[in-house]
């Protein structure tokens, strides 16, 4: 569950900050509704944090031990053996 609220939530964040405008502004007594929204813009910046986050998980990530031949798993003598990566070392 939280896996795919961190996984959606840079997408809404956009549209929960305009939701948040539109409730201070109506307590404000100002006139905002969802019917005049930038829907375009939201839309805009929700994708473009979906793809920031993207980018950053991606530079972040651990890439170590992925250098290697990798093989898959198999059956030996009625047990399964898990894939692994064998360095080029071996």
């Amino acid at each position: 569950m939280v896996r795919k609220l961190i996984q959606y939530l840079p997408f809404f964040l956009p549209f929960i900050g305009y939701g948040a405008y539109v409730i201070t502004a109506r307590a404000l007594g100002r006139d905002a509704s969802w019917r005049s929204a930038p829907w375009l813009w939201l839309t805009s910046a929700g994708l473009a944090l979906v793809v920031i986050g993207l980018l950053i998980t991606w530079a972040i990530d651990d890439r170590s031990g992925t250098e290697g031949q990798y093989v898959p798993p198999r059956l030996e003598d009625g047990r399964i053996v898990p894939g692994h990566i064998e360095s080029g070392d071996e």
